[in-house]
């Protein structure tokens, strides 16, 4: 910690602690834009720096993380997560979103419930929520990702704005405007009003009507069509089959293969379902799904691993399904290509002791 006098002594016309605390702004900037270590550890390894170099006091240190605020925006990306892993997120999602033709069918159909959302969740964790739903959706009707993210991203900003709670922004302002009227010389100063659920909605609701009708009208033009052609293949040309079995518990259970969403997905095609008393090919849209039908797949690398995404889908093959029991979230699917120069080359899974090797489930070839 440096010296108290230290940090007070003028250096061109500002304290040593000011000059400090640009320099570590800065770093952290820098440390931002360069992207190569998270957010997160960027931002409290400054906090660390001025809190070591005496410039903050611990008590103000840890004042941001008792702020109110705060705690709601991470309580909020808990619920956001919760419906995220739990599937809800899709089956919420799905009948919303459709299958749109047009660029502006999608980016309507995309922004308009993004916007009323984020109005009563904080549009933080909306937006987490919706970026792995966005990615599958888009490339199921043949959309492009990247077109249609910045629309989420304003939406979600122009729907926050609406409510208290719609950005963390208005949280921390309502927290400060509380700590204020609280405080023992708040009786001479100006009086300010509490910021109500909707006291915003007047300014914010007629600029975010005016800001979605802008990004429907000028989408295309900014950012370039949404659409791309069916036929053009952004994953893995080559192709890769696996069998997942429908789980008691799935959602998709009692389900036609058209209303579970496992039809039209780009570059993967349900092949067949194997029952113990029979096997269907050319399964029809409507096709109903049992729970122990062995659903196989065949198609692209990156379709494959959307899959995965589906509640109540888990890999058929008895020595992966044991592998991989545990939370979702710590569940990695990796493809490996084997070098004709490996020494795998010949082997079978079992004799090259792949498991006990390299700590890893082979659940397809």
């Amino acid at each position: 910690m440096l010296p108290p006098d230290f940090l007070a002594a003028d250096l061109w016309g500002l304290s040593v602690a000011a000059w400090l605390t640009a320099a570590v702004a800065a770093l952290m900037v820098g440390g931002l834009i360069h992207g190569k270590v998270g957010a997160d550890l960027v931002l409290l390894s400054g906090l660390l720096a001025l809190l070591l170099a005496g410039i903050l006091s611990p008590s103000d240190a840890l004042r941001g993380f008792a702020n109110p605020g705060v705690a709601t925006v991470g309580l909020l990306y808990v619920v956001a997560a919760g419906l995220r892993e739990t599937g809800a997120v899709d089956r919420l999602t799905a009948p919303l979103l459709g299958r749109p033709r047009t660029s502006m069918g999608a980016v309507a159909r995309l922004t308009a419930p993004v916007a009323v959302a984020s109005a009563f969740v904080n549009n933080t964790p909306i937006v987490a929520m919706f970026l792995p739903v966005l990615s599958g959706w888009a490339r199921r009707c043949h959309l492009s990702p990247r077109a249609l993210f910045l629309p989420l991203s304003y939406a979600a900003i122009l729907g926050g704005m609406c409510t208290l709670i719609g950005t963390s922004t208005n949280l921390v302002v309502a927290a400060l405007i509380d700590a204020h009227r609280s405080a023992p010389s708040a009786a001479d100063a100006t009086p300010l009003e509490p910021l109500g659920m909707f006291t915003l909605a007047k300014v914010g609701l007629p600029i975010a009507v005016a800001g979605l009708g802008f990004i429907w009208l000028a989408h295309r033009t900014l950012l370039g069509a949404a659409e791309q052609s069916p036929d053009r293949k952004d994953s893995d040309p080559k192709e890769y089959m696996t069998a997942l079995r429908v789980e008691p518990d799935s959602p998709v259970a009692g389900r036609t293969v058209e209303q579970a969403g496992l039809r039209h997905l780009p570059g993967l095609f349900l092949a067949r379902i194997e029952r113990p008393d029979e096997t269907i090919v050319a399964v029809s849209p409507q096709q109903r799904l049992y729970a122990g039908d062995t659903l196989v797949f065949v198609g692209a690398v990156e379709s494959v691993v959307d899959l995965q995404r589906i509640k109540g889908l888990t890999p058929a093959a008895d020595e992966a399904a044991q592998r991989l029991q545990g939370p979702r979230h710590q569940i990695r699917l990796v493809e490996a290509v084997i070098a004709a120069s490996s020494d795998l080359v010949g082997l079978s899974i079992r004799d090259a002791a792949f498991r006990t090797r390299y700590g890893a489930v082979v659940i397809a070839v």
